[in-house]
């Protein structure tokens, strides 16, 4: 297994703040690490950026991903390549958005409990979501 940290999270470089980059260079980034350690095919997981990482990865380099799982990925963020999601599910979601309980955020005192999960449990990183070209 084979595990790595995209640019400008956990301990890889830091790019300077005026340097965008994309999904597609993070996929390249993805096929370099499996170049520098040999492996012809891979099984790719990928959570949240991760996961998109991997959908470009799949779709430029299909010979290279055996498997694809994707966890708390969004699709069709970002890459008009990648699909978005199904009519059928938007609409259940508006549904329960719209006549459902409301969300734990929206009650009294929900929005500081979430924020300060947010802050004790996610570290501090930057994502380029408009790079500079």
């Amino acid at each position: 297994m084979i595990r790595y940290d995209h640019r400008d999270s956990g301990l890889s470089s830091k790019v300077p703040s005026d340097v965008g980059y994309t999904l597609d260079d993070l996929a390249d980034d993805a096929l370099a690490v499996m170049e520098a350690h040999g492996v012809e095919r891979a099984h790719v997981i990928g959570r949240s950026r991760g996961g998109m990482v991997g959908q470009v990865l799949a779709l430029d380099h299909a010979d290279r991903v055996a498997t694809l799982t994707l966890a708390c990925s969004p699709p069709g963020l970002g890459d008009e390549r990648l699909p978005v999601a199904a009519d059928w599910l938007l609409e259940r979601m508006t549904e329960r958005l719209f006549t459902g309980p409301p969300p734990r955020c929206v009650r009294p005192g929900g929005v500081d409990r979430g924020a300060g999960r947010v802050v004790r449990r996610v570290p501090l990183r930057r994502t380029h979501r408009k790079p500079n070209l």
